[in-house]
């Protein structure tokens, strides 16, 4: 979300809903020339963010009680032609950041409702996170680059992923040019259909799709983010395995 003269915007440009976030907009200072870059997330007292009355409660036309824990997590100014290092430096004084027991990502603000994310931890606290288990992973960030409004690779999203082996109930033909052949693999994740429809070359999605009889029942190993509600976040396609655990040649090719 960015907030430009006490106006919130969504990443699409379109004005936010007011009554859920009133009380950050009226909290969040009006600066000229500064533009804030950052997201809105439900913490309850501990600290604990829950994605799921984030939305509930931001897309909510009228104010909800759990409005009420709503924080802004403030990442940049959207404006600013300094190095990200210099700038970061002037928010961290301008907000007066204190340190938040448990929260290696963030900072208490002078500000209830304000938090900054913390960029500049060290490796005891990227361990401490990683032990942790309730991050999606890091963002690295070139302390000499500016602000960039698009792409860039002087912020790059590192995610640590893990892998698994599930049974194929289900082969689903594509959309598109994928029609014809294979769209998604589908498997059982304790009892749940899940679709794995990415990690495919599209040689291997005909050979799969040609011979989808005999695949079937097969497991097929997945990497994945993380579990959620007895399914898997971003499921990727690695191999379909034999009854001996030797990867299935797929045509021939090579990731």
């Amino acid at each position: 979300m960015y907030v430009e003269n006490g106006i919130a915007y969504s990443r699409q440009e379109k004005p936010c809903s007011v009554p859920p976030i009133a009380h950050i907009l009226e909290q969040l200072p009006i600066i000229d020339g500064v533009v804030w870059d950052g997201e809105v997330i439900y913490l309850d007292n501990r600290y604990n963010d829950d994605f799921k009355t984030t939305v509930s409660c931001t897309q909510a036309k009228n104010r909800k009680p759990d409005c009420d824990n709503l924080y802004y997590i403030i990442f940049d100014n959207a404006l600013s032609s300094s190095p990200f290092g210099v700038e970061y430096g002037r928010l961290m004084s301008l907000f007066e950041v204190q340190p938040i027991a448990g929260r290696f990502d963030l900072w208490r603000t002078k500000y209830p409702n304000i938090l900054l994310a913390r960029q500049n931890v060290n490796l005891n606290d990227l361990q401490a996170m990683e032990d942790s288990k309730t991050f999606e992973g890091y963002m690295l960030r070139d302390a000499n680059a500016t602000y960039k409004h698009n792409r860039t690779k002087s912020l790059l999203k590192i995610k640590a992923w893990q892998d698994t082996e599930l049974t194929v109930k289900a082969f689903e033909e594509g959309q598109g040019k994928y029609v014809g052949t294979l769209g998604a693999i589908i498997v059982d994740y304790h009892g749940n259909a899940v679709n794995v429809g990415t990690g495919l070359l599209d040689s291997e999605r005909a050979f799969i799709w040609e011979n989808r009889n005999s695949l079937l029942g097969n497991r097929c190993k997945v990497k994945y983010f993380q579990e959620e509600n007895k399914s898997l976040r971003f499921p990727v396609f690695l191999a379909i395995l034999e009854n001996d655990n030797t990867e299935i040649e797929l045509g021939g090719s090579e990731k």
